[in-house]
């Protein structure tokens, strides 16, 4: 799935660890190290955004998941679940935006929220930062900064996050 040479290794791989309970952090993990071979100049560019695509179909499944079984469950979110399972996706999709010189507000966003929700708001909010300079009216990037400035606290990032907020 991810680069023609390596189709049937990730593909065997995947079906083998999916009967054993495969976790979304296994995938990030192999999606990860690959990337890694990629930067050192192994690969083709198709097999880079197809391993983007995979990494952001992830996450966004992972964190979808999390967030309908805390609503089942009627409970925020287990704070080590997060760990365990957004960040090595976060960390991975992260790597593969810097190494294509990506500046996708919408990609970026997805980074920041796992990366918020994975208790690192101040990695968050400087990707949040960022990302408003290019656009400083994104209602996401705007929503996702003030979340980051109340998870971190203090008395100005909360004046911060209700000026944004108004």
């Amino acid at each position: 799935i991810l680069i023609k040479s390596s189709v049937f290794w990730f593909g065997a791989g995947w079906r083998t660890r999916r009967r054993v309970g495969c976790q979304a952090s296994w995938l990030a993990g192999a999606l990860a190290g690959w990337l890694r071979g990629e930067a050192a100049g192994q690969g083709s560019r198709r097999g880079a955004a197809d391993g983007g695509l995979s990494l952001v179909v992830a996450l966004r499944t992972t964190l979808q998941r999390l967030d309908a079984k805390a609503e089942a469950d009627g409970v925020p979110a287990d704070p080590e679940a997060l760990q365990r399972e957004l960040l090595p996706l976060a960390e991975a999709l992260e790597l593969w935006l810097e190494k294509q010189e990506l500046e996708d507000a919408a990609l970026w966003a997805l980074v920041a929220d796992a990366r918020c929700r994975c208790e690192d708001p101040v990695t968050a909010l400087r990707i949040y930062d960022r990302m408003l300079a290019g656009n400083p009216n994104a209602g996401v990037l705007l929503a996702g900064r003030a979340e980051a400035l109340i998870a971190i606290g203090g008395e100005d990032g909360l004046g911060q996050a209700m000026t944004i907020h108004r």
